[in-house]
């Protein structure tokens, strides 16, 4: 049986009124609603930005400043600290 995937909202801040009024002019424009038109223009960017190779390399690059910062930051020491228990801890 197939677990159906519910959707996730995202909310954004715009600069002013004048681009919330263009967004929703461009969107009705094209017999959208709002959600659907943002959508559309999140995946056109995504994936122009999204070749494998760049990604697996930013992501191999980030992985080792990570590394490095432990390495600085903690001497090579393992944190033994959980950070969820840490977050739950500090919304308390």
């Amino acid at each position: 049986m197939r677990k159906e995937i519910s959707p996730v909202r995202l909310n954004i801040y715009l600069p002013d009124q004048v681009t919330r009024r263009r967004i929703k002019l461009m969107a009705a424009e094209r017999n959208l609603t709002l959600s659907q038109f943002c959508l559309q223009a999140v995946q056109a960017q995504l994936s122009t930005g999204d070749n494998a190779p760049d990604l697996e390399s930013r992501l191999s690059r980030a992985a080792d400043r990570a590394r490095n910062f432990q390495r600085k930051t903690f001497g090579g020491k393992v944190f033994q600290v959980n950070s969820a228990d840490l977050i739950r801890q500090t919304r308390r």
